[in-house]
C-alpha cells in the first residue's frame, strides 16, 4: 500500500475501502476480507449504520490496530455539541480504542462549523488525529473556513473519470487540502462497457477499467475509495501499484470530464 501525508503530516493509504451501503454479517465479512487484501484505510459513517459491523471486521482480522487507518463522519442530525459529543465518545468504544484516525463532518448544514469546532478540540487533544468534510464544493469550503479555526485535511466528494472535480482539487491544493474520492467507477450511473476507451486501455495495460480508473485517480493526488463486496475485486482493485499509465493515456481520460455530478452535491 502507498500512502499521502495529510499537511499535518498523518499518513493515509492512497487507496481505501468504503462501505457505504453494506450491512450486517455481510459488513463484518466485506471489512474483514478487505483488511486480508491489504487495505488498511477503512470508511464508514453513522449514516451507514454500520459502523459496528466494521469494528467487528476489523477485530476479526487480528490487525493491529495501529495498522489500520479508521475514517468515519457525522451528519446533520448531531447538530449540537452534546450530540456529537456523544457520537465521538461512542465511536471510541464501537471501535475499542483511545483514538480514531480521521472524523469528517458528512455534509453542509446549519451547525457544521459548530460541530466542526467540536473536532477541532478532540483534535487538539489528540484523540482524533486528523479532521476534515466531505461533499463540500468550492463555494460552501470558502464560506466555511471563514468560520473555522483549523483548516480540514481533507475533503471527501464524488469523484471519478466523468466528474474529476478539477477546479475544486486546484482550490484545495492552495490550502494543502487533501481530496478523498467515493463512487471512483460511478457505479450504478454509468455502464464502463460502453466506453470504447476503456477497453483499449485494458488492453494495452494488460489491467482491467476498474484498476485503469483507480491509477488515473491516484495519479492525481487524489484519494481513492473503493467498494466491493466481492473479494475477488478487492484483491482486483488494490492491485494497481505496479504499472503507470502514459501521459498520452492520461490526457484521453480526460476528456472523458463531463464535469457532471450524478450524487447532488455540487
Amino acid at each position: 500500500m502507498e500512502y499521502i501525508a495529510l499537511y499535518n503530516g498523518i499518513m493515509i493509504p492512497k487507496l481505501g475501502f468504503g462501505t457505504a451501503r453494506i450491512s450486517g454479517e455481510q459488513c463484518v465479512n466485506a471489512v474483514y476480507n478487505a483488511i486480508k487484501s491489504g487495505y488498511r484505510l477503512i470508511d464508514t459513517a453513522y449514516m451507514y449504520d454500520n459502523q459496528k459491523e466494521v469494528a467487528l471486521g476489523i477485530k476479526k482480522s487480528l490487525v493491529p490496530r495501529k495498522e489500520i487507518f479508521i475514517s468515519t463522519k457525522l451528519d446533520h442530525s448531531f447538530d449540537t455539541i452534546e450530540k456529537a459529543e456523544k457520537a465521538i465518545l461512542d465511536l471510541l468504544n464501537i471501535f475499542e480504542t483511545d483514538y480514531i484516525d480521521l472524523v469528517l463532518l458528512h455534509e453542509p448544514f446549519e451547525m457544521d462549523y459548530l460541530i466542526y469546532s467540536l473536532l477541532e478540540s478532540y483534535y487538539k487533544k489528540g484523540i482524533i488525529k486528523a479532521i476534515g468534510i466531505s461533499n463540500y464544493n468550492i463555494s460552501l469550503l470558502e464560506e466555511f473556513m471563514k468560520k473555522i479555526e483549523i483548516i480540514p485535511m481533507l475533503n471527501q466528494v464524488e469523484c471519478h473519470i466523468f466528474h474529476k472535480n478539477l477546479d475544486l482539487l486546484e482550490y484545495m491544493k492552495n490550502y494543502d487540502i487533501l481530496m478523498q474520492g467515493y463512487s471512483p467507477f460511478c457505479s450504478g450511473f454509468i455502464d464502463l462497457n460502453d466506453y470504447k476507451l476503456l477497453k483499449e486501455l485494458e488492453e494495452k495495460y494488460h489491467k482491467s477499467k476498474y484498476q485503469i480508473i483507480l491509477k488515473y485517480l491516484l495519479n492525481k493526488n487524489i484519494s481513492v475509495l473503493a467498494k466491493t463486496k466481492n473479494i475477488d475485486r478487492m484483491l482486483e482493485n488494490i492491485s494497481i501499484f505496479d504499472f503507470e499509465l502514459d501521459i498520452s493515456d492520461i490526457e484521453l481520460i480526460n476528456n472523458l470530464d463531463t464535469n457532471k455530478s450524478y450524487y447532488g452535491w455540487d
